[in-house]
């Protein structure tokens, strides 16, 4: 293992059981173990989501600035998912696993996403309050914090219409 470098950190007393009882039930042999493997995830997690960004995202942000004819209304998007709810047709059982928020080509396709994990309701709240954060920027259509890249690190393409400089980050104009 690579030299370790001491750190300490407070933490809540229901993580600091946690880590306990994790340790306790030998699933791992320190806390110090514990809070290795925690980073690992967040990692890979972070990793995950910069390469959906990068791979998914911007090229349909692109192709959609490109040609925004392509957009479908938000409210034909929310009443295809109501009515999927409606129907009580969820995700395919016999197919479990095989929807992703990256792979989803469809408008409902984070509902079935939800679903299929956390249960056809919980999707449906969810898709709710995504729904009333996108019909909130009708009033307030510059709210929020406006995000030049589309991920840490992505040098390749700046969500303003320019491309990025990769050594500087910085919009090349």
């Amino acid at each position: 293992m690579a030299a370790a470098e001491k750190r300490t950190f407070s933490l809540p007393t229901e993580q600091a059981h946690y880590i306990d009882n994790l340790v306790a039930s030998g699933t791992y042999a320190t806390s110090s173990e514990v809070i290795r493997a925690g980073l690992r995830a967040l990692q890979e997690r972070d990793a995950a989501m910069d390469r959906w960004l990068r791979e998914e995202v911007v090229p349909v942000a692109t192709a959609m600035q490109a040609d925004p004819s392509r957009a479908i209304a938000a409210d034909q998007v929310f009443d295809e998912i109501r009515a999927l709810h409606a129907s009580g047709r969820g995700p395919d059982p016999w197919r479990v696993g095989s929807s992703s928020p990256g792979s989803a080509r469809r408008p409902a396709g984070l509902y079935l996403f939800i679903a299929e994990r956390d249960g056809e309701d919980r999707a449906m709240a969810y898709i709710e309050r995504i729904e009333a954060h996108c019909r909130g920027f009708a009033d307030f259509p510059e709210r929020g914090t406006r995000r030049m890249t589309c991920c840490r690190g992505c040098a390749s393409r700046d969500l303003s219409g320019g491309s990025r400089s990769p050594s500087t980050s910085a919009p090349i104009r």
